[in-house]
């Protein structure tokens, strides 16, 4: 599995090894970590609790946000049956994650909390929900100033890539399929402007 200094598989483990302006560093050894690696598997559910299958469901290491194995393609693409499979998993705590985007309709979140051992971890079921629509209006200080380009963006720092919902012409924007905590932010505002406040 992956080994991290100074000999740990766990990312929140891991150690530093700082070097200053021009300088070098010898006997930077540490071993590696000889342990199994556990298969992830089991069945992806839609709101309704149908399996659905061609859809990616990751693995992520819930002390770094990382996916896991991301490197070496280890994510389950659901087959038939809604059935998947992650190989290659190093012992730690993990979050199961899948969006459903269907069309015309609210994206669905799927997210379930896993510790992995040195066993392997079958009949995992992971249910998605319909998220909430969070509406809301970029406005500015002075009525002249326009925001033909301004971009809201919804993510969350571990849960990798989030929404992002361009304004009208009013400044409202939509945001669909929201599930669990999430942050705000806006971009593609005009030169010299930034963002004041977001209030709910």
């Amino acid at each position: 599995v992956p080994t991290y200094y100074p000999g740990t598989p766990r990312v929140a483990d891991a150690q530093p090894v700082v070097l200053g302006p021009g300088e070098e560093r010898w006997n930077v050894d540490f071993p590696l970590v000889a342990t199994g690696a556990a298969r992830v598997s089991g069945r992806l559910l839609d709101a309704a609790g149908t399996p659905v299958e061609n859809v990616g469901i990751d693995l992520v290491n819930t002390a770094d946000a990382s996916i896991v194995g991301f490197a070496l393609g280890n994510f389950g693409m659901t087959h038939a049956g809604g059935d998947f499979t992650i190989v290659n998993v190093p012992p730690g705590n993990y979050e199961l994650r899948a969006t459903l985007l269907g069309a015309g309709t609210v994206p669905e979140q799927a997210y379930l909390p896993l510790t992995v051992g040195a066993d392997d971890v079958e009949g995992v079921v992971v249910a998605a929900v319909r998220g909430a629509t969070l509406e809301g209006r970029v406005v500015a200080e002075t009525p002249q100033a326009a925001l033909p380009t301004a971009m809201v963006i919804a993510g969350v720092s571990d849960r990798g890539n989030g929404f992002t919902r361009s304004v009208d012409a009013s400044g409202a924007f939509s945001l669909p399929g929201l599930v669990g905590v999430w942050t705000l932010n806006v971009r593609g505002l005009q030169d010299r402007w930034m963002v004041k406040s977001i209030e709910i």
